[in-house]
């Protein structure tokens, strides 16, 4: 079994941030592949964070950090920091030095800005 699932969502952060879209939607494509061939609850939630940091849909990403059982903590946190920061859609991902505290106050104020306590 390859672990595609752990790396394909943040290569499709990554391609966004370049921006290189055609391989953010060939990432997500590639997700959804391996979701369909093996569908252990992990790689549909990948193939899932995947196609949601493609659309940048703030409610949809933070739905998916609150609900998805198969979750870490690691998984959950970047998920969070997936989440379009309101203004510009872009990924708040990217604070250097705020580490875990600074990550858990942006996954807070995402929330608070999808109209989520």
């Amino acid at each position: 079994m390859q672990a595609h699932h752990l790396w394909l969502p943040e290569l499709v952060r990554l391609a966004l941030a370049v921006p290189d879209r055609d391989l953010a939607c060939a990432a997500v494509a590639a997700a959804q592949a391996d979701a369909a061939a093996e569908p252990p609850p992990m790689r549909i939630y990948a193939a899932r964070r995947a196609r949601e940091i493609l659309d940048g849909d703030a409610a949809t990403l933070l739905s998916t950090a609150d609900s998805a059982q198969v979750l870490g903590p690691l998984d959950r946190g970047q998920t969070y920091e997936e989440v379009p920061d309101g203004t510009s859609g872009a990924p708040t991902r990217g604070f250097v030095g705020t580490g875990y505290a600074g990550a858990r106050g942006r996954s807070a104020d995402n929330r608070r800005r999808a109209g989520r306590r």
